[in-house]
């Protein structure tokens, strides 16, 4: 009998039942690289465009609150005028030829600040070890999207000095919860498959407090990539100073378009609750439904982590509902192709492979 196909549905449920075991190897692999923090250096740039740039994202949401260490994700060609000597440059292309990043590893260098690159190959990783850069090697084979464990875990591990205390443990707990979820959430009529029902065919609003702002953000592009539909993300309060008079604008026949989907952490406050029913009430009279998911979780890398997994669940599920192979994305492969085409790597202005 011939082998039975693995469908793209399937083969990213795969990955993302993974994405523990993923995060430990990845921390590691950062940990065995034994980098060490030159002298003089107290902030960070961590560069990469699309799957390969969320995890600097969700780093910073633990190195804000939890470390000394000024760190900023860059997504784009050019670095800040403040990047030198005193910044860690830190690229991250999990192909390894992403342009962007390239060109960003080469400025740093031209400046004089210490780097790091983190690939699963390509040019990337030629650079480095050419030019004497230390490299973190994850594992090739994957879309980026689905690497985040590898990346995430790879970062985690190379920036593990800066916290108080070494993250080794409460990383393995983390990935013991997620592992202990993973048949729930997974499930056909799990939680992110009944939001997924509820959410249909309407445009999902992703909002949450800063806490969990990169989450958010991973959320939508999942949503994109998987589903092959639109999202959007936004941050409370900001949104109730700008948003919030698009939705009062909002004709009520326009309101079965969209939905309110609510991120709680354990950190949001009274203050951070009032704001969002004061938001959910707006919507109510509006029609605009709202789905609220909270993740009451104490540990911030915890909390983080199984927010992650919850959302990549969901895409996977609106995928599911859509009838559509969340594997490929065209789109991106077009633009890249017309773009290298075109020279674009000579034009100031480009997107680019991530």
């Amino acid at each position: 009998m011939p082998a039975t196909r693995t469908t793209g549905t399937e083969q990213l449920s795969e990955w993302t039942r993974a994405f523990p075991s993923h995060l430990r190897s990845g921390f590691a692999a950062g940990r065995a690289l034994e980098f060490r923090w030159p002298r003089g250096v107290d902030r960070s740039v961590v560069v990469g465009m699309g799957g390969s740039a969320i995890g600097a994202d969700l780093l910073r949401s633990l190195t804000d609150a939890e470390t000394e260490l000024l760190l900023r994700p860059v997504r784009e060609a050019s670095l800040p005028r403040w990047v030198g000597p005193s910044t860690l440059a830190v690229a991250v292309s999990y192909s390894g030829e992403t342009w962007e990043t390239l060109s960003a590893f080469d400025e740093a260098g031209r400046r004089g600040a210490p780097r790091l690159a983190v690939s699963s190959g390509g040019r990337l990783e030629e650079r480095a070890h050419l030019e004497g850069v230390p490299h973190l090697s994850v594992p090739p084979g994957l879309p980026p999207r689905a690497a985040l464990g590898y990346l995430l875990g790879g970062l985690l591990g190379l920036f593990d000095p800066a916290f108080p205390a070494s993250n080794r443990d409460r990383l393995d707990r983390a990935s013991k919860v997620l592992v202990a979820h993973a048949e729930e959430l997974s499930a056909q009529d799990g939680p992110p498959a009944r939001l997924a029902a509820r959410i249909g065919n309407r445009l999902p609003w992703i909002c949450c407090s800063r806490d969990l702002a990169p989450v958010a953000r991973r959320w939508s592009t999942q949503i994109e990539e998987n589903a092959k539909r639109l999202a959007h993300w936004d941050v409370l309060p900001e949104s109730l100073h700008n948003a919030i008079v698009g939705w009062d604008a909002l004709q009520r026949r326009e309101a079965s378009r969209y939905i309110l989907i609510r991120l709680e952490g354990f950190t949001d406050d009274g203050i951070a609750h009032e704001r969002f029913e004061y938001l959910g009430s707006l919507l109510a009279r509006k029609k605009v439904p709202v789905a609220t998911v909270r993740f009451d979780v104490i540990d911030r890398l915890e909390r983080t982590l199984s927010a992650v997994q919850w959302g990549d669940y969901l895409s996977l599920a609106l995928a599911r509902r859509s009838g559509v192979d969340p594997l490929p994305i065209d789109a991106i492969q077009r633009m890249k192709r017309q773009l290298e085409a075109g020279g674009a790597r000579r034009k100031p202005v480009r997107s680019g492979r991530r």
